[in-house]
């Protein structure tokens, strides 16, 4: 009776601790003792569980597989181990489990089986994880911003140097009559001299805030002359295809920011594993005859996502290339770019059915700066 008592006792105790599990398990690993708070944290109730193998509340992951193996090797040498473990409720949903696993000895001395102890750490680990990503975060924000500095000074002693060779070449234009044979040559330095002064400007563009400077662009004609910086940025073994419409009214738009952002979405496209960039201009199908919007398409075939990636896509520091391959900011700049014009993107993408993003951009008069 006192026996009976004091195991009754016991019983109670462990049925008391509601927010740890108590889990015993005998040499065949199949569960012989399961107390309430293994029934708040898993699901299962004792009648539907006690029998059953241990195994099936761990996750079938090899990470998870390794973890068993240790706490089996572990209590077969008579020691206690203390895991952090991904196990799996009732509903198949992951759980974190900090899970304690000690050696059970029957009466007679011997290794019976082991005894579980489980704590569910789920949202302190998934904290802990944000915090860390967070902190992932400010060091890329911070490598962004002197990367920013280092190329407004290499930019700023960029611009010295061309403005140098501008003004050589004014002095040595003016010293050659238009039929002497190196007035061609010093025409192509000139106008290759330009070409680096626009590129200084990218980084200064990139170095700083600007405020946007809004002028009226016909889409097309711009996209046309994107079309060198473009095919440098796909590189090899990408097709670059334009389906431009006709008659299509002007936007108002900062030239350099339009670049950027049609220069981003060529970079996601080659990342994505694209074959083909297909960019089409035209007015918005649910918009035809009114000329108030002009609608930029930018379609690839790569590798495309999913409905988790597409809802992320477009927050800051979201990428899904590895650690260290990609700064996560490059649509959330386009996105940035876009809203500070008053239009507005979208993006049609499934996995392995390439990606679809649309801009859609109001026309009328310019309004100076932004």
């Amino acid at each position: 009776m006192k026996k009976q008592t004091a195991d009754n006792l016991l019983e109670n105790i462990l049925n008391s601790s509601l927010g740890v599990s108590i889990i015993a398990t005998d040499l065949r690993h199949r569960i012989t003792f399961w107390n309430r708070g293994a029934e708040n944290i898993f699901g299962f109730t004792p009648s539907e569980i006690i029998g059953s193998k241990v195994d099936a509340l761990y996750s079938d992951t090899p990470e998870t597989r390794e973890k068993v193996l240790l706490l089996r090797n572990s209590v077969a040498a008579g020691k206690t181990l203390t895991v952090e473990i991904q196990q799996k409720r009732r509903n198949g949903s992951p759980v974190w489990v900090s899970l304690t696993v000690a050696p059970r000895t029957g009466r007679n001395g011997k290794l019976a089986g082991a005894l579980g102890i489980g704590e569910d750490i789920t949202e302190k680990r998934a904290a802990q994880e944000k915090y860390s990503a967070l902190e992932q975060q400010l060091m890329q924000s911070q490598k962004m911003d002197v990367l920013g500095r280092l190329a407004g000074s290499i930019a700023h002693d960029f611009n010295n140097y061309l403005a140098a060779i501008m003004g050589y070449s004014g002095i040595i234009r003016k010293n050659l009559s238009p039929s002497d044979m190196n007035s061609r040559d010093l025409e192509e330095i000139i106008s290759v001299t330009k070409s680096a002064a626009c590129l200084a400007g990218q980084l200064l563009a990139f170095s700083r805030k600007q405020p946007a400077v809004l002028q009226p662009l016909n889409v097309n004609e711009i996209l046309a002359a994107f079309e060198k910086i473009l095919i440098n940025v796909l590189g090899t073994g990408i097709e670059l295809v334009f389906d431009l419409g006709k008659n299509l009214p002007e936007v108002n738009f900062d030239k350099n920011q339009l670049l950027q952002v049609i220069v981003n979405l060529a970079m996601n496209a080659r990342d994505a594993g694209a074959g083909r960039l297909t960019i089409k201009t035209s007015l918005p199908a649910d918009k035809q005859g009114n000329n108030e919007f002009v609608e930029i398409t930018v379609a690839d075939n790569g590798e495309g996502m999913g409905d988790e990636v597409k809802k992320h896509l477009f927050e800051p520091f979201f990428t899904t290339k590895e650690p260290g391959k990609g700064t996560g900011l490059g649509l959330s700049v386009v996105y940035g770019i876009i809203k500070q014009h008053n239009g507005f993107i979208t993006v049609d993408s499934r996995p392995g059915a390439g990606t679809i993003f649309k801009i859609t951009l109001p026309c009328g008069r310019p309004q100076g700066a932004l």
